[in-house]
């Protein structure tokens, strides 16, 4: 059964449609390709928004802004003018709340984009499902006649070495068999196999020749 990873990170429903965890462009329908690029748009602005809103968050802004508004209010004292309301803390606190509206809407905009998107896959896998039942079958049948001419490689060659071997005098052997250590190389930390490394290590290992 063709072994199919965790399903995506519940707690951060976006890691599915970073770099490197979707199809690439050209798999997709250009609709869904559209939608995924505004992603990542909102979502370098989103980032750097939130870089934005921990800067402000930083407590040298608060003490800087105290000094500001205690200097703004001796002057006043010192010039005989009544001493004015303090206006560098609430603006510090204005531009930290409309940085967070900000912050909120760039990750409202992006999950409104993420839903477009799954929306729309949806719709196409749905619309492509019974092509793609029977381009699976059509895999089948054509690996299972790949794989038919791989064994007789394979085993013509290993059972022309086993005449060999028991010509010279040795066993006769004409198993293709290698050892399952040779093939733990194409685990994956996952603890599943890669398919291209196991035939790969399968085949030029059982083709080797046998240590002296």
């Amino acid at each position: 059964m063709r072994y199919l990873p965790p399903r995506a990170n519940i707690t951060d429903p976006d890691a599915r449609f970073t770099n490197y965890s979707r199809p690439g462009d050209d798999e997709l329908h250009p609709k869904v390709v559209e939608l995924i690029h505004e992603r990542d748009r909102l979502a370098g602005l989103y980032a750097q928004q939130y870089a934005d809103v921990q800067r402000l968050a930083d407590p040298v802004h608060d003490r800087q802004a105290k000094l500001d508004d205690d200097r703004i209010a001796g002057e006043a004292l010192r010039a005989g003018k009544p001493m004015p309301e303090p206006s560098e803390a609430p603006a510090l606190a204005a531009k930290r709340h409309a940085a967070k509206r900000q912050l909120d809407g760039y990750l409202d905009a992006i999950v409104q984009t993420r839903n477009e998107i799954d929306e729309h896959a949806s719709e196409l896998a749905k619309a492509n499902r019974e092509a793609q039942a029977k381009a699976n079958e059509k895999a089948r049948a054509d690996a299972a006649k790949l794989l038919e001419q791989l064994l007789a490689v394979v085993e013509g060659n290993i059972r022309a070495r086993a005449i060999l071997d028991w010509s010279a005098g040795g066993q006769y052997n004409p198993h293709a068999r290698i050892l399952a250590d040779d093939v733990l190389t194409a685990r994956q930390m996952d603890g599943s196999i890669d398919v291209r490394q196991l035939l790969a290590i399968a085949t030029t290992s059982v083709l080797e020749e046998p240590h002296a």
